[in-house]
């Protein structure tokens, strides 16, 4: 009821600085309501919640650093309803944050970040000056790359020598007024190296990439850093990062080179930064795709300890490897090649080879190389397999594997002078046979002193093999469960 009697208000607004202003100043309105005393007053920006508020019929909202805007309104409430609004204009602020000069030999190329809002763009001029001259105006920028700058280009004379240093003053002009502010840089720091603007020409050898553009290089005859980084496409312990030193002498291309990763047949993406001694960096160049060139591979594959089986009924004998990891291999066509004196193997896998027709009665020396397109690596690894038929009394047999314990036994050697315990084998279930691995498996190994081993530990369904050891090295090599026990039926 108290409300129907109150008086009619007459608020009015008005901005104490006047309808324009500055953004980084402080702006202030006020709101005088005839009427209003005893009754709650606001100020607020539209749009925000907090306000000024007083009960004495005036109030003056201060505004610390207004932001640039086209029009910026204020409310004046009473008793929470709207009741005028004033609205004022703020100017952008000459606040610089990334003023940089590039050295173009016939003039500087100077570029800054706008100050103002789109709405104010074409009532706002920039000019700038160097020493004592003349402004000069400046333009928007039309390189895509630097929307939203600002760029002037100041005469120099290439042939008189650079001083070491440089003084400008920036001028902003708007319908507010003028701003200006001094700025001084050195030489080393508008001494910028730009990347040519056309395509490279990517020069690839053995050892090194050289880019190539056309275009003279502009600072022949000094010392400039580059910086490579190499971003492998699948494994990121391979990337890296290096800096060299370069000169250029005077030409009419300009160019960079830089040793290659001694990865082989690797794809790597490369960009690049370069910088003439105490000057900034250059933005990066554009990343590019470099495959290294193949090489022959790192290494030969490692034999695995008593690393052969032999199946005397077929005479056959089967030899068993470590593999080497993709990136040991530098190049596509990836395989082994096993061999002895007078035999090759057929390679099977990427773990193992199959020699037939084995004489039994004979040593020999087996050899694996790792080979690629290029070709074979320089090492071979060696294995020595001894003459099968004079350590009979040396091999075991497997007996039985228990699925519910997961225990595999057997039935050690008759010989034990220099009999050291047994190695026992397992890796990831083969499709094929029961001889082999999967490929994309490794054959694991322990030792184990007692006639059984229990496999519970592991998980999945795997192969399994045994060898007797001698420290004479004189072995019959790995027993695979086939599934059967090999034990010989004793004569009734």
């Amino acid at each position: 009821e108290n409300a129907l009697h109150m008086p009619q208000a007459n608020c009015e607004m008005q901005s104490l600085g006047g309808p324009s202003w500055r953004s980084g100043t402080i702006g202030k309105v006020s709101c005088k309501c005839d009427g209003g005393e005893g009754r709650k007053m606001s100020v607020r920006r539209q749009g925000t919640i907090e306000s000024t508020d007083s009960y004495n019929g005036t109030v003056v909202h201060v505004d610390a650093n207004p932001a640039n805007e086209w029009e910026r309104r204020y409310e004046c409430l009473l008793d929470g309803v709207i009741q005028s609004h004033v609205c004022v204009r703020v100017y952008a602020l000459l606040n610089l944050k990334d003023f940089v000069c590039r050295d173009v030999v016939y003039y500087l190329r100077c570029t800054f970040s706008r100050m103002e809002n789109g709405n104010f763009e074409n009532k706002t001029h920039y000019q700038l000056a160097m020493g004592r001259a003349k402004p000069i105006d400046c333009r928007k920028s039309e390189d895509e790359r630097s929307r939203g700058k600002v760029e002037c280009s100041v005469p120099i004379d290439p042939n008189s020598r650079a001083p070491e240093w440089r003084d400008f003053r920036l001028i902003m002009s708007d319908d507010l007024g003028n701003q200006s502010k001094v700025l001084r840089l050195t030489q080393a720091e508008m001494e910028v190296l730009e990347w040519p603007r056309g395509k490279h020409n990517m020069i690839q050898t053995p050892n090194q990439t050289c880019l190539e553009w056309n275009g003279p290089f502009i600072y022949p005859n000094r010392t400039f850093e580059l910086n490579v980084q190499f971003r492998h496409s699948k494994l990121p312990n391979l990337s890296r990062n290096l800096t060299v030193s370069q000169m250029r002498a005077v030409s009419v291309f300009d160019q960079v080179c830089f040793g290659n990763p001694p990865e082989g047949n690797q794809l790597f993406y490369v960009s690049l930064s370069r910088r003439l001694h105490g000057s900034p960096w250059s933005e990066r160049y554009p990343e590019f795709e470099l495959t290294t060139n193949a090489s022959l591979p790192a290494r030969p594959p490692r034999f695995l300890a008593n690393g052969f089986s032999h199946d005397r009924a077929k005479r056959e004998l089967k030899v068993y490897w470590l593999p080497l990891d993709e990136l040991e291999f530098n190049g596509a066509e990836q395989t082994y090649v096993a061999s002895t004196r007078t035999k090759v193997a057929t390679t099977q896998g990427s773990m193992l080879a199959i020699f037939t027709d084995w004489d039994d009665t004979q040593p020999a020396t087996v050899s694996v190389w790792s080979s690629n397109v290029v070709g074979r690596s320089l090492e071979s690894s060696q294995l020595e397999v001894p003459r099968l038929s004079d350590i009979r009394d040396r091999r075991i047999y497997l007996e039985s594997y228990n699925k519910t314990s997961s225990r595999l036994s057997w039935q050690g050697p008759e010989e034990l002078g220099n009999f050291t315990g047994y190695i026992v084998y397992w890796c990831k279930l083969s499709s094929k046979v029961h001889d082999a691995c999967d490929d994309s498996s490794s054959i694991e190994t322990t030792y184990a002193r007692e006639t059984a081993y229990n496999f519970s530990g592991i998980q999945g369904v795997i192969r399994m093999a045994v060898a007797a050891n001698y420290s004479d090295g004189l072995t019959t090599g790995m027993r695979w469960w086939s599934g059967d026990s090999e034990v010989p039926e004793k004569p009734k």
